[in-house]
Parts: structure tokens; C-alpha cells; sequence
């Protein structure tokens, strides 16, 4: 969610001048030409801007009253992202997209059980859409990416046909965030085998209570420009 750039610009000019074109077999007195070719290359390059790097939940929105994990979490989260105005552009025709998150988790704690019986996170799935955006293949699924298949996965990564370019004037196209509808259920975590996993390697029991404190969960938005 924070500012995403791609910084640089190479440009490659040639200057070629034709001896014939320049050679000189009058007085000059008539009318003289010579052709200049300039050559250049413009880069692939995507920006991702959100108004905020950070997002506080509502008050009391992890578990319900009896101090278990609310299974809606997911929808609590996209919420919050959609007050940021995230925005995205990419020139080029041939882009990737990833987006994951970590478990809500207890600050320094990490995911799992502790000594107590208490769970100390949860796992929630959530997933985007950038607004007229399709994939190369002219395919316009409802989300772009989702993160119940963890990091390194999505529009054009894994033999997944890329993004085409989006995002020609102003600031870029807005994206728009919803709970996953495929994983559409959060849960308290037993055990997991990456904190930004997909949803198979986290194991979840929605009959353990969460242990009190603050909690924290990390989301990630990869776009990188492909031309």
C-alpha cells in the first residue's frame, strides 16, 4: 500500500550522417540537406499510490463476545483498504500482479497456539480488482488477484496471462478491494507454515478463543511492468 515507482528512464539516440549525403561538390550557393535519424527506447513502467501506509480496524473487530474470531474478517479488511484510494497505472502490455497478506497476528507473537490453549491469529482472505483492466488474453475475471494462493502468484506469473496496460490519464485506475469469495471464511490459526502462505499451508480451528492484545497483519501489492 505504500508508494510503488519504477524509477529510471533509458533513453538510446543514434546520429547517423552519411558521407555521400554531406559530401560537397558544389559552391554552396544552392540549397544544402542532410537526414538525421533519431533512435529512442521507452521502458515499461507501472506507480502504485495509496493515500496512507497504514489502517487501524474499527474498535473490537477480531473477535465477537464470546472471544472468538469473527468469520468476516476478510470483508472488515477489504473495508479499510477501500477508504485509501489505491491507484495503479502500467504503459506497458504485458504486466504481473500478486497480492498477499500475513495473518492477523498477535504483535511478536506469530501464528499458533500458545502454552495457554489461546489462539494468537487469524487468517482472512481478501481480493482486488484495478478498474479497466483485463488480461492479455482479453480475459476479465472478477478479481485480478486474490492472496488465498499465497506470494509469487497471479496476472502474469506461473504461466497466468499478464495485465495488459491500464491507467492512461491523471493518476491511475482506482482499485477496488472485496473479501475473497472462493475463501470467504477467516479463522483462528493452530498452526502455519508461512506467515503469507497460501490459505492451505494455515491451520485453522474456529472453536479456540483469541488470546487478547494488539494485533497486526501486513498486506502487499506487487505490480511489476512487463512491456
Amino acid at each position: 500500500m505504500t508508494k510503488f515507482s519504477i524509477a529510471g528512464f533509458a533513453v538510446l539516440a543514434s546520429v547517423g550522417l552519411s558521407t555521400a549525403a554531406f559530401a560537397q561538390t558544389d559552391d554552396n550557393t544552392g540549397l544544402q540537406s542532410a537526414s538525421v535519424v533519431i533512435s529512442a527506447t521507452n521502458p515499461a513502467k507501472c506507480d502504485l499510490t495509496a493515500s496512507s501506509a497504514a489502517v487501524s480496524l474499527p474498535a473490537d473487530s477480531i473477535t465477537d463476545a464470546n472471544g472468538f474470531a469473527y468469520t468476516n474478517i476478510g470483508e472488515r479488511v477489504a473495508s479499510a483498504l477501500n477508504n485509501l484510494t489505491v491507484k495503479a497505472w502500467c504503459t506497458g502490455g504485458t504486466n504481473s500482479l500478486n497480492l498477499s497478506r500475513t495473518s492477523l497476528s498477535l504483535d511478536s507473537a506469530g501464528a499458533g497456539v500458545g502454552s495457554d490453549g489461546f489462539a494468537r491469529a487469524v487468517i482472512y482472505d481478501i481480493e482486488m480488482k484495478v478498474a479497466g483492466a483485463q488480461r492479455a488474453d482479453q480475459s476479465a475475471p472478477p478479481a485480478n488477484e486474490g492472496t488465498s494462493d499465497g506470494e509469487g502468484f497471479g496476472p502474469g506469473t506461473v504461466g497466468q496471462s499478464a495485465l495488459g496496460r491500464f491507467g492512461a490519464t491523471g493518476s491511475g485506475n482506482l482499485i477496488s478491494f472485496s473479501n475473497e469469495t472462493d475463501n470467504a471464511t477467516s479463522g483462528a490459526v493452530t498452526a502455519a507454515n508461512s506467515s503469507a502462505g497460501p490459505r492451505s499451508s494455515f491451520a485453522i480451528d474456529n472453536s479456540r478463543r483469541l488470546v487478547a492484545g494488539a494485533y497486526s497483519s501486513v498486506v502487499k501489492i506487487t505490480l511489476t511492468p512487463g512491456t
